[in-house]
């Protein structure tokens, strides 16, 4: 495995262990990875505020069937193992495709950077708009007797909207009154929109669709490859669905987030990812044709005593043959390698 490591990496450095790969490894940490974590560290939402009369707001807290970990982790482990077993898979069908192993990790490479880039531009949305949780209400507590929603000017009033009927008052700054919400929490009662959990299952479904479809022929057992498919979109659609039924997220926000995932898993397979699976799988395939002529051209046609080919030409006490231009010897036939230029 390590010398076949090495020869493909020789066959192959523009793709492997160069320049190219520690400067993509170096914007990936520096330009995603790390504005990523300061995000979600240091970024606070908008204080956006609600309409007293605003029923989507008042829905119970009642947690999470899929937490954030899960996944995470499924959404990130899941394409690792994934891409090791389809390339391991091809190098059993094809054992002249060596470096699966190079394959597979920047395969996972480009997913992983689709990832991060993907977490960004959720936690910016969720900080810009700050959207309220269906279950704010229930989270927060907020004291709207003090808002005076009947009316009553005071200092949590900062916008008026007249409606035909009653008056609707936009209230910000109120606190919030239930002491057994962590700060944690209220935080997240406060960035809805869009669904993490949506982009990232649907990221993770769409861009394993597309690389199983690409990398596994699986011509014995395509129904296998079609049902994996098939559970890796229905699993992200359970997931996003479970998202409105805990109350965590609005239809809406699952609809973005589902779109979001979509999109980028798209763009980072075909702009990434299977651009560098074809280049690798072209150098692979013109290593492998360089190898088989040279191995021929190394090969002497060993033949016993010849047939005396007609006519014949001297020189220098060499019989030549005007048809072939090969030299014959007693015991050995030689094509004439330099005048031919089949084999430098």
């Amino acid at each position: 495995m390590i010398n076949s490591l090495k020869m493909c990496c020789r066959a192959a450095k523009p793709l492997c262990l160069s320049r190219q790969m520690f400067a993509d490894v170096g914007i990936t940490i520096f330009a995603a990875v790390l504005p990523c974590i300061l995000l979600f560290h240091l970024g606070t939402p908008v204080n956006r505020g609600f309409f007293c009369e605003d029923n989507e707001l008042k829905y119970p807290y009642v947690g999470d069937t899929v937490s954030v970990v899960a996944v995470m982790g499924a959404t990130l482990i899941t394409p690792l193992i994934t891409a090791l077993l389809a390339e391991a898979s091809r190098l059993v069908t094809s054992p002249q495709q060596d470096c699966s192993l190079v394959r597979a990790v920047r395969s996972y490479w480009a997913y992983f950077y689709g990832f991060v880039v993907l977490q960004i531009i959720i936690q910016i949305l969720k900080l810009t708009t700050g959207e309220l949780r269906p279950f704010f209400m229930d989270i927060c507590q907020p004291d709207v007797m003090k808002a005076n929603c009947s009316g009553v000017k005071n200092d949590w009033l900062l916008c008026r909207r007249t409606g035909k009927v009653n008056e609707r008052k936009v209230h910000h700054g109120l606190h919030c009154t239930n002491d057994n919400a962590s700060q944690g929490l209220l935080l997240e009662a406060r960035q809805s929109f869009p669904s993490g959990h949506a982009a990232m299952a649907f990221y993770c479904s769409v861009f394993l669709t597309l690389y199983l479809e690409d990398r596994v022929t699986a011509s014995g057992c395509r129904l296998l490859k079609l049902t994996l498919q098939a559970a890796m979109l229905i699993m992200s659609l359970w997931c996003s669905a479970t998202r409105i039924s805990d109350h965590n997220h609005h239809r809406r926000d699952v609809v973005v987030g589902t779109l979001l995932g979509f999109i980028l898993a798209v763009a980072m397979f075909y702009k990434l990812t299977r651009p560098f699976l074809r280049a690798h799988d072209d150098v692979a395939d013109t290593t492998e044709k360089h190898n088989t002529i040279t191995n021929n051209c190394d090969v002497d046609l060993e033949i016993g005593e010849p047939e005396t080919p007609t006519p014949l030409l001297s020189k220098n006490g060499i019989l030549i043959s005007s048809n072939t231009g090969m030299h014959i010897g007693p015991f050995r036939l030689q094509r004439d390698r330099t005048e031919s230029g089949e084999c430098i």
